[in-house]
């Protein structure tokens, strides 16, 4: 009886592990079904499902436009101005209040006044760039404007040039300072890079110059301002004085001429001099030899 129990448990174990082992082929079937059956399944769901199942791309950063470079231009602006104005005093005040007033400075100031009384003068200002037009706007309000002139140097190329070279020069300033701490120079070799350093700093000094002066020319535009008073009918403050002048000037005239010919005069009589003495001792050598010949 224990025999057959034994028995009967073997053949069950037995068929327990053939339901669960199965071969290759059989797994590789039920995949494909499991699988088919996942497509299936798929293929009927809607298409939003089916694209919120679906791997999303990487998201990428957002590429900034390109920047357009812009060259700023470097350009000399100045200006001319010529104004008659009844008085030259008073327009002058007035103008270094307009160029004060448009945050500028006045470099050069003149003024004269001829014989009749008449002023004149110039002004030499400076103005920042960006306030040249509206102070040669405000300066046509001060007098009766004659003239008005702007010129425009366009430096750009010139500008940007120095500034290459001039960067050239301090990088090989830069070099030459490092030659000269090496510990192994010789003493030629320090004498011939400190004379090349002395040249570069010299070279980069008037650069720095002209570079300055440049700027100084771009940010401030210079304004030549000529005034004069409008010229009397009547030169001299009245009929009288004008008569009283008008002799004044002939006698001085007749003077002058009286000069001249004392003058003139004092240069042909030693010419008559010389012309009398040749003469006369020619004509007695010619009466001499005269009457020689007649004995």
């Amino acid at each position: 009886m224990t025999r057959w129990l034994w028995i009967g448990i073997v053949v069950v174990a037995a068929i327990a592990c053939v339901d669960r082992a199965q071969s290759p082929e059989e797994l590789s079937q039920d995949k494909e079904f499991v699988g088919g059956m996942m497509v299936a399944e798929e293929a009927t769901q809607p298409m939003s499902q089916m694209a919120s199942r679906a791997p999303s791309a990487p998201s990428q950063a957002p590429v900034p436009p390109a920047q357009p470079v812009t060259e700023e231009r470097k350009i000399i602006r100045n200006g001319s101005v010529g104004l008659e104005v009844s008085s030259v005093d008073e327009a002058v005040t007035e103008i270094k209040k307009l160029v004060d007033g448009a945050g500028g400075y006045i470099t050069d100031e003149s003024v004269s006044e001829d014989e009749y009384g008449t002023k004149s003068g110039s002004i030499l200002c400076r103005v920042p760039a960006e306030e040249l037009d509206p102070t040669l706007a405000a300066l046509n309000e001060i007098g009766d404007v004659e003239y008005v002139s702007i010129s425009a140097n366009d430096i750009t190329d010139q500008y940007f040039d120095l500034e290459v070279r001039l960067d050239n020069q301090k990088q090989l300033e830069a070099r030459l300072v490092e030659l000269l701490k090496r510990p192994t120079n010789e003493l030629d070799d320090l004498l011939a890079a400190e004379r090349e350093l002395a040249r570069v700093r010299t070279d980069i000094d008037s650069m720095e110059g002209r570079k300055r002066l440049w700027d100084n020319q771009i940010a401030y535009s210079t304004i030549s301002v000529n005034l004069h008073e409008p010229a009397p009918v009547v030169p001299g403050g009245g009929v009288l004085r004008a008569l009283w002048s008008s002799f004044g000037r002939a006698g001085e005239n007749f003077v002058l001429t009286v000069a001249e010919l004392i003058a003139f005069t004092g240069t042909l009589v030693p010419i008559a001099l010389a012309a009398f003495v040749v003469f006369w001792g020619g004509r007695k050598v010619w009466r001499r030899r005269k009457d020689s010949s007649a004995s």
